[in-house]
């Protein structure tokens, strides 16, 4: 295929099916990526993401590429933003991922095409693919940046495995933890609620400062993931009932992978007893109710120590890749500027307890108008 046999477009409505169906097959893509889940992202955002969807089709109609980029506007400057729900890297129909030599030249062609489609209407993007995808060579020859990161990932479909490869330890303690706690997921609106103070509890140790409307997004989405079955919150008490830890698994049937997308737990020195607990348990639910295959995505590790807890539960670490594109030019260079010159104010900030003060402070009223409400 050459590329005159294609063409990239802007994916609108009458896409959608065919849409939903390379998400379904392709192996770089998981559930989240699908048409109504991003619509669901948009809805739940405060702060105007949109995306910006590109399909590569052929002459006779098939998509054989297909790509979705979160993204936001200021003063005609528009910049690609966080994926909530992992990985908004592109995803290829699923025999251009064979491996096959027949299909060589038409992956890189697809790939190219995409790349330039969101680079044509995008000024800067930051997205990290799949860990599926292995060969990310077309936007390295087509001028932009590639960065390795890591997962950690647990392939449940040898349990048995799984934990023998855990640190000795981490068995003992989960072990003891699942004598002693009562653990499973909870679909009611009070464990949401019971989270999200959790949460916000953690964020004030950690003098984490998110966005002022962080828990309104947080709370729509969990409502309608729960409400979709495409996410559910897995929740360990203690004997008297409360609430020690949570964690929200993300479910994409159509990669089979669970994602444990954010947890919450009580900031004390039992903390490192009860997250491993929390994530073996909700993992062989998981496993007992969807069979095999199945795997477990711890997500990123931004911190060393992190990383050699995901380590010692015997997690296995697999690349991917995080794609970056800036158009050159002084709009582009004045934004670099702005953020740098942001990341500086907040470390400052942060650093002297300002910004974890104005936290405890919108956390404190917003507390206040949940209980008024």
């Amino acid at each position: 295929m050459n590329q005159e046999s294609f063409q990239a477009v802007v994916a609108g409505a009458e896409h959608r099916d065919a849409w939903d169906a390379l998400v379904s097959a392709s192996p770089d893509a998981n559930s989240f990526l699908r048409w109504e889940s991003l619509d669901l992202i948009a809805r739940t955002d405060s702060y105007g993401v949109r995306f910006h969807r590109v399909a590569v089709i052929d002459v006779e109609g098939g998509f054989r590429g297909a790509w979705a980029l979160p993204f936001r506007t200021k003063a005609g400057f528009r910049y690609s933003t966080y994926f909530e729900f992992f990985y908004a890297g592109p995803f290829l129909h699923p025999d251009l991922e064979s491996g096959s030599v027949h299909h060589a030249r038409e992956r890189m062609e697809v790939m190219q095409a995409l790349a330039s489609a969101q680079a044509d209407f995008l000024d800067v993007i930051e997205a990290e693919t799949h860990p599926a995808m292995t060969d990310v060579r077309p936007f390295l020859y087509a001028g932009w940046q590639v960065h390795p990161l890591y997962t950690h990932v647990w392939d449940m479909s040898d349990q048995e495995q799984v934990w023998n490869s855990m640190n000795r330890e981490k068995r003992r303690l989960i072990r003891r933890t699942t004598d002693t706690m009562r653990f499973g997921f909870e679909p009611g609106d009070g464990v949401i609620e019971d989270f999200i103070t959790l949460y916000r509890r953690l964020i004030t140790k950690f003098d984490w400062v998110p966005l002022p409307r962080w828990d309104h997004d947080l709370r729509r989405r969990l409502v309608a993931l729960r409400d979709r079955d495409e996410g559910r919150l897995y929740a360990g008490r203690d004997a008297a009932g409360e609430l020690k830890a949570a964690v929200i698994t993300l479910l994409s049937r159509d990669d089979r992978t669970a994602y444990l997308w954010r947890c919450a737990y009580t900031p004390d020195p039992e903390a490192h007893t009860v997250v491993p607990t929390l994530y073996w348990q909700a993992s062989i639910a998981l496993r007992a109710e969807w069979g095999a295959p199945l795997h477990v995505n711890f997500g990123g590790s931004p911190r060393l120590t992190l990383t050699l807890f995901k380590d010692y539960l015997g997690a296995r670490p697999v690349v991917h890749y995080r794609l970056v594109h800036e158009r050159p030019g002084l709009k582009t260079g004045a934004w670099r500027m702005a953020r740098r010159w942001k990341e500086s104010v907040r470390r400052i900030a942060t650093r002297r307890g300002l910004l974890g003060t104005l936290y405890r402070r919108r956390a404190t009223a917003a507390a206040e108008e949940v209980a008024a409400s």
